[in-house]
Formats: C-alpha cells, sequence, structure tokens
C-alpha cells in the first residue's frame, strides 16, 4: 500500500504524504519531483542534464544517486519508481496543477486574481537547465489563464456586461502590460460607458509604459483611437452647447426700465 502522495507546486510548494507534510532535505530533490510529476517517466540522463548540466557526466550521475538516495529515507520512497535507465513516479498521485486546468475553465472559478506561480519562490544554483524549463511551464500556465480570462472578457462584453469584461481586462494587463491590444481594449469599453476621461488616461499610461521599457511610441491604431475618443469628447461638449443656447437671466420686475433704455437708443449687451 502506497498510500496517499499530495503535491502543491502552484505557489509555495508543498508535499504531503498520507496527510503529513514532508519537509524535503534538498530543493534538487523537490525540483525532481516536480519534473517527474509533470513530465512522467523520464531517463536518468534526462534529470542529470537537467539538474547538473554544469558538471560532468559522471558527476552528475553520482549526484543523482545522492538524491534518490535521499528520496528513499522518506516516505515518498513508496511513490518512486526507479528502473535501470528511468525513473518516474507511481499513479495515482494528487497534482494540483492537474485540478487547476480542470477548475480553470468552471463558471465560479475567479481568474481576475491572475495566473498562480509554479513553484513560486524556488531558486536553485548551477541548474540553468531546470531554470529554464521551469519558466517555459510557467509560461504555459500563463498563457492558459489569459486564454480564458480573454474568452471571459469577450462573453461580458458580448452580454452588455462591460463593469466586468473591463475587470478581466484589467487583469490581463497586469500580467501583459505592454500589449497594446489589450490597452486599446479598455480604452473602447471605458470609452463605451462614457468614461472619456478615463480612456484617455489608459492611453497615457500605456504610452508612458511604451516608452520607459521599449523606447517606442503607441502604433498608429492606438494613436487613431486616441484621437477618436478626443474628437467623440469635443463634439459632446459643442453638441451639449448648442442645446443649451446662451442663458439669459429674467428681468423680473424690470419691465419698464428696459424699455426705456431700448427706446432710447442706447447699446444693451
Amino acid at each position: 500500500m502506497t498510500g496517499t502522495l499530495s503535491l502543491q507546486l502552484l505557489g509555495l510548494p508543498r508535499v504531503w504524504v498520507d496527510g503529513a507534510v514532508q519537509d524535503l532535505p534538498t530543493r534538487k530533490l523537490l525540483a525532481l519531483l516536480t519534473y517527474l510529476a509533470l513530465r512522467g517517466s523520464v531517463t536518468r540522463a534526462e534529470v542529470v542534464t537537467l539538474l547538473w548540466g554544469a558538471h560532468t557526466s559522471a558527476v552528475g550521475r553520482r549526484n543523482l544517486r545522492q538524491e534518490l538516495h535521499r528520496l528513499r529515507t522518506t516516505p515518498l520512497a513508496a511513490w518512486l519508481l526507479a528502473e535501470e535507465d528511468r525513473l518516474q513516479l507511481k499513479v495515482g498521485f494528487d497534482l494540483d496543477v492537474e485540478r487547476w486546468r480542470v477548475d480553470l475553465a468552471l463558471p465560479e472559478t475567479d481568474v481576475t486574481t491572475g495566473p498562480p506561480t509554479l513553484l513560486d519562490g524556488l531558486d536553485i544554483k548551477a541548474a540553468d537547465e531546470f531554470a529554464d524549463w521551469l519558466q517555459q511551464e510557467r509560461d504555459v500556465l500563463r498563457r492558459l489563464w489569459a486564454a480564458e480570462a480573454a474568452r471571459r472578457a469577450t462573453r461580458c462584453e458580448q452580454d452588455g456586461d462591460l463593469a466586468n469584461a473591463l475587470r478581466h481586462l484589467q487583469a490581463q494587463l497586469t500580467q501583459q502590460p505592454l500589449d497594446e491590444s489589450l490597452h486599446r481594449r479598455v480604452m473602447q469599453l471605458l470609452h463605451r460607458q462614457g468614461e472619456r476621461a478615463a480612456a484617455l488616461e489608459q492611453f497615457q499610461r500605456c504610452k508612458q509604459l511604451l516608452q520607459q521599457e521599449l523606447q517606442v511610441a503607441p502604433d498608429a491604431e492606438t494613436l487613431a483611437l486616441e484621437q477618436r475618443i478626443r474628437d467623440t469628447a469635443v463634439q459632446f461638449t459643442e453638441a451639449a452647447t448648442a442645446a443649451t443656447g446662451p442663458l439669459h437671466a429674467p428681468l423680473i420686475g424690470r419691465d419698464v426700465p428696459w424699455s426705456r433704455l431700448r427706446a432710447s437708443g442706447a447699446r444693451v449687451c
């Protein structure tokens, strides 16, 4: 009987065996568990390159044997399948990454808080290959989240729920602050809600970010949208002025003096 194994890899990582938290002796061991959980069956050579690529293959293989020995001294030993040239975890463990993927599409899941970070805070020295792989896995989760947030923003906009559409777009901007298309959509929705000043402020934020981070100006499409919003604001002001017309104070009780003034031929402003 292997009991239960639960891996929390999103956010701060934690490992449970039979409900008890496991304190892993090294960060490399956590990295190994994560790789096996997400990749399945892998070769020993693949793990050596991933975690000890900066060393010779002989040193890497020795280091791997040491990490596997440490693992076998913990309750995790029952979950490891170590063959002559391959390593993997036994099936049946609980993985929060897989649950997150499933829950992401559920309507009750709030995606405006942004995507979780895989192995948040984990830093392993002299393991550049693992760092590159980890970043790729984080990017996969971020893209999945962004696609779902974009889908919800579009659905809310189609349903006329502009406030929630804005929430989902602004959540995307926290992760992709240099995406001009997102800035334009926020500007458009703000404008549709009658918040012209806020739409123009959004343009200024976009312009400043592009200048600070990329030293470029907004593209033609963004500039054209900003001008349309400004033109609409001017037209609205002119239309409002024309509708109300000039204001004249009523001359209550002064009809006689006013008539005499006009009869005298005096100029009245």
